[in-house]
């Protein structure tokens, strides 16, 4: 997502969408990873990025490690 770059906001963070049927909200994921949540129209938005923000922070962590572990071997 070059959008957040291109208009001088910095490195992709996060994307909420609301539909007609719910939610997309994608998060970055450390460097090289997003996660992707889809949820009803009824959701907690407020809860959804709190559980999301610290998920996709540890996805993150993981892929990464694995990543520099892959790297390094």
């Amino acid at each position: 997502l070059r959008l957040t770059d291109t208009t001088g906001q910095g490195g992709f963070k996060e994307l909420l969408i609301r539909g007609e049927l719910g939610y997309v909200a994608t998060y970055a994921a450390g460097s090289s990873a997003v996660l992707t949540l889809l949820a009803e129209p009824r959701i907690n938005v407020g809860r959804l990025h709190l559980e999301a923000r610290r998920s996709s922070a540890r996805i993150g962590e993981l892929v990464d490690g694995a990543l520099d572990r892959l790297e390094n071997t």
